[in-house]
């Protein structure tokens, strides 16, 4: 269940960054414009504030996937250690196998 609901939240933050880009994208044509005409300012601002509430969004996003990581990657190295344990594999510097 909990891998389900990271899974939505890594699809949900990439969905969320790739709108990012679009808006990096129509920011850098209107700055390129020299005069622009009012209904492109007017855009300009609403995607301003849909760039503030994306960024808002990644930020409750992001938690939940980053503390899933943190798990997937303790599970990881207890894994290897375990294995290495196992192996009599040591990482000290006159360390020597069991």
């Amino acid at each position: 269940m909990r891998v389900a609901l990271a899974s939505e939240a890594q699809e949900e933050a990439g969905a969320l960054v790739a709108e990012l880009k679009a808006i990096e994208q129509w920011d850098a044509a209107y700055w390129r414009n020299p005069s622009p005409q009012t209904y492109e300012t007017l855009a300009f601002v609403a995607r301003s504030k849909r760039r503030c509430e994306i960024l808002s969004q990644l930020l409750s996003v992001l938690p939940a996937t980053a503390q899933q990581g943190e798990k997937e990657l303790w599970k990881v190295k207890k894994l290897r250690s375990e294995q290495e344990r196992k192996n009599g594999v040591t990482h000290g510097l006159g360390g020597k196998p069991k």
